[in-house]
């Protein structure tokens, strides 16, 4: 029953042909992910993460190296959190910071 609704709900969020989702196992355990949105110029790596007990292991670095692979020519778009711990590792693997972008959180209004 779990198993059926995982499936529907991840493949109500993508529909369309040009979402992927990428799994990082470390054996047979999920241990991290990122969804990628691919256009006809650029490949968006959206919602990456690696669970805490498995970062500093190369697990992002891998997945990142992949999506390098499969994106060929295409330009390779990455936000990141402005208090994300790897942007350093994203500076490393030659990403190139172009700009901030500020957010606002309003709560208990």
């Amino acid at each position: 029953a779990y198993e059926q609704e995982s499936i529907q709900m991840i493949s109500k969020q993508f529909p369309q042909e040009n979402k992927l989702r990428i799994l990082a196992y470390k054996g047979e355990l999920p241990v991290g992910i990122l969804d990628l949105i691919v256009s006809a110029s650029a490949m968006e790596i959206d919602g990456f993460g690696v669970l805490d007990e498995y970062q500093r292991q190369g697990i992002g670095s891998v997945m990142q190296s992949f999506v390098a692979q499969i994106a060929k020519d295409k330009t390779i778009i990455l936000i990141a959190d402005g208090e994300d711990s790897a942007k350093d590792m994203y500076i490393k693997q030659g990403y190139i910071f172009i700009s901030y972008c500020y957010q606002i959180l309003k709560e208990h209004i």
